[in-house]
């Protein structure tokens, strides 16, 4: 997984990847998640109380209507788990989350080679 700490301009001021099974450790995902979260925080020396919004690529279909991960075989450690409501509960902010694809092409046309077509 990879967690990124971005200003509002879309410029990246600290990442880190770190090596967990986000497919069938649920729990573990969203602990690393907001670990790795707090420490980019701290890095850049950035409150908690900063950050406007987290978003977060989900790799598995996520239902519109209920926020979920649509799929049983993809991510299934996640059903029944809200991937907007318990990472905002850890991190104590706005979680949205979306398809990793879409997350990607949206990237794509604001800041890649898809911009201003």
């Amino acid at each position: 997984m990879s967690v990124a700490l971005a200003d509002l301009s879309g410029m990246v001021i600290a990442e880190q990847r770190s090596e967990v099974d986000v497919d069938t450790h649920a729990r573990s995902a969203l602990d690393v998640a907001a670990g790795v979260a707090t420490r980019l925080l701290n890095r850049a020396r950035v409150s908690p109380s900063d950050v406007r919004c987290v978003a977060a690529g989900i790799p598995a279909p996520i239902d519109a209507a209920t926020r979920a991960i649509r799929s049983t075989t993809i991510m299934s450690d996640w059903v029944g788990l809200s991937p907007e409501k318990e990472p905002a509960e850890l991190l104590g902010c706005r979680v949205v989350i979306a398809n990793d694809a879409d997350m990607g092409a949206q990237g794509e046309l604001r800041f890649g080679a898809a911009r201003g077509v």
